[in-house]
């Protein structure tokens, strides 16, 4: 005996318990796969074991943390009462735990008071408020763009998950609609982090649109090719339920929902209504011959299933390919690819051949003979076109080889806002928020470890490295840093000696200098905002960042330059492989994403 009959007399014996394991596995998978959550974070661009991963978490978990912008639109926002409804919206925001801090036009006008009159009281009229803006930090200058607008930031706990933001965004939300604002002033929340996570429900959304649209077409699909055939629409809840076990596998390993495993479930519904039907058909050839329905059912598997396993054998191969892809995301879409079509063969085998075998011995199944449909007539003659003429198949692998050719051509998108539809809400404040400033803004951060960062060799490297991009780089609007801080509140002077560098940091409110120095005093950061750009230019630039580092490299004792990711041993890994186009572009991807340089 066979494995193919071998398996067609498992099921012709145990249709009712495979039918019941089938509907019990169903509401487990349900229930798993309400964990599958939307991801989009660092670990779906970097695996978690590389040196960059660890560098960039590092990074995120002592230095940065979640940010959301709140445009304040007014007929003047230097009137003392819009200050003040700032100050009232300050307050209601702060009372969520997990808000780090909050900054503002108020909170300028504050600090630049405390130094001008000992006191953070905001003052009462508009000329000493915009006199006092007028000695207020660069930053001032992104946070209010002109007379009519002005920006409030707030930044989160850097330890907030990811899955806890758009709570967090709601409450941001909330404190702003109970904050009484004077006549003729509104404020919104914008900015990436709000426009990604609005993005993200959208996804949320799509796909199941994207579900509901495969559905429909396949039911119609269904209802058209296979008209003479009994039960016609069964292949398709047979492969929802297949999709319903890939849900709950990916639930259950924790594999999350990205921008490209979101793709996985339409792909399934196509693939695995193939094999369903290639069952279904069987199925019924072999009851129109007179066979019984447990003989139809052996015979159906021991001569369609070695085909259809072959075919999905080297579906599955071909998915095999993606799991080289350095990237997370990519990698978890080949998978569950892979895992999905051996599922949906799986069900298609065992569920709907028992099905079919009931509805079969219940009398549920007429069996009648039917002349070939238009489309099998169709696909006939293109069949024997094809094998006519040899030229088609020549004609198809040129164009396979051209196209592979001119790949490298494709470009890279890494603008958030152009992936969501371009009416989107949050999009549309994004490019207000866009226009109001002037330009989009992006962080560009160096990362800077050395045994002691309050050392003063390493101040005077900062400090020089801060000044020169400042003024050397056309991108740089601004330089955040331990060094620019110690000017601050040292009299715009820069200390000298270990005894001046640890007066001044503790001079330092401590929340501001963790922003700049971990708590261990080895890691410290450089914080600029650049100019945002098309991803090539975004390279360009960390390079020329790269290049001014080597022209002037730290004092001795610091971990050597590696932008690009190092392992542990310090083998330098070539994510741009000039020889081979899709590294090269995933390199690429891979740099502009994660803009960090690691010394």
């Amino acid at each position: 005996m066979g494995l193919g009959e071998a398996v067609g007399k498992l099921i012709k014996g145990n249709s009712y318990l495979i039918v019941l394991a089938a509907l019990i596995l169903i509401a487990l998978a349900l229930a798993y796969a309400g964990r599958i959550y939307m991801a989009t974070g660092t670990e779906t661009f970097v695996s978690m074991d590389t040196q960059i991963y660890k560098d960039i978490d590092y990074y995120s978990k002592n230095f940065q943390s979640t940010t959301f912008l709140i445009l304040v639109t007014s007929d003047d926002v230097f009137d003392p009462a819009v200050l003040n409804a700032l100050e009232d919206m300050d307050e209601q925001i702060r009372c969520n735990p997990k808000v780090a801090n909050v900054t503002g036009l108020h909170t300028f006008v504050r600090q630049a008071s405390k130094l001008a009159y000992g006191s953070e009281e905001i003052p009462g009229n508009r000329a000493d408020i915009v006199r006092l803006l007028s000695s207020a930090p660069e930053g001032a200058a992104f946070i209010v763009p002109n007379e009519h607008h002005a920006i409030v930031t707030v930044e989160l706990q850097g330890n907030v998950d990811e899955k806890d933001e758009p709570s967090i965004l709601e409450d941001v939300k909330r404190a702003i609609e109970w904050s009484p604002l004077p006549p003729g002033t509104s404020a919104v929340v914008t900015g990436k982090t709000a426009m990604m996570l609005e993005v993200q429900q959208e996804m949320m959304r799509s796909m199941m649109v994207m579900l509901a649209t495969a559905i429909a077409l396949m039911v119609i699909a269904l209802w058209l090719a296979f008209g003479h055939a009994s039960w016609r629409l069964l292949p398709l809840p047979i492969v929802l339920a297949g999709i319903i076990y890939t849900g709950g596998i990916m639930g259950l390993a924790g594999v999350p929902l990205t921008m490209v495993s979101m793709a996985v479930f339409p792909i399934l519904i196509g693939l695995g209504v193939e094999y369903a039907i290639q069952f279904h058909n069987r199925m019924m050839e072999e009851l129109g011959s007179g066979k019984a329905s447990g003989d139809a059912v052996v015979s159906t598997v021991k001569n369609i299933g070695p085909p259809v396993f072959y075919s999905m054998l080297t579906t599955s191969l071909g998915f095999l390919s993606i799991l080289q892809s350095p990237l997370p995301m990519i990698h978890d879409f080949g998978l569950m690819c892979m895992i999905g079509i051996i599922v949906c063969f799986l069900t298609a085998l065992f569920l709907l051949t028992s099905t079919l075998f009931i509805l079969a011995r219940l009398g549920a199944i007429k069996v009648r003979a039917a002349a070939p449909g238009r489309i099998e007539k169709a696909i006939g003659r293109v069949a024997e076109t094809t094998t006519r003429h040899p030229i088609v198949v020549i004609i198809a692998i040129l164009a396979m080889l051209i196209g592979y050719s001119i790949d490298p051509l494709v470009g890279v998108e890494i603008d958030a806002s152009s992936y969501a539809p371009q009416d989107l809400p949050s999009v549309v404040l994004f490019r207000t928020l866009t226009a109001i400033v002037g330009y989009k803004t992006d962080d560009l951060v160096v990362q800077v470890k050395a045994p002691d960062i309050a050392s003063p060799e390493t101040i005077r490297w900062i400090d020089w490295f801060s000044e020169y991009e400042r003024q050397n780089n056309p991108d740089v609007l601004m330089v955040g840093s331990v060094a620019t801080m110690l000017r601050q509140y040292n009299n715009d002077t820069l200390p000298d000696s270990k005894e001046a560098i640890a007066k001044a940091m503790d001079s330092v409110p401590p929340g501001l200098l963790r922003q700049y120095v971990d708590d261990f005093r080895t890691t410290s950061v450089v914080k600029m905002t650049v100019q945002d750009h098309p991803t090539d230019v975004k390279i360009s630039g960390l390079e020329r960042v790269q290049r001014d580092i080597e022209f002037y490299p730290p004092a001795a004792g610091h971990l050597g330059l590696a932008w690009r990711p190092v392992h542990d041993d310090g083998d330098d890994i070539r994510l741009a492989d000039e020889r081979q186009a899709d590294h090269d572009r995933v390199g690429r991807l891979l740099r502009a994403l994660m803009p960090l340089i690691r010394l």
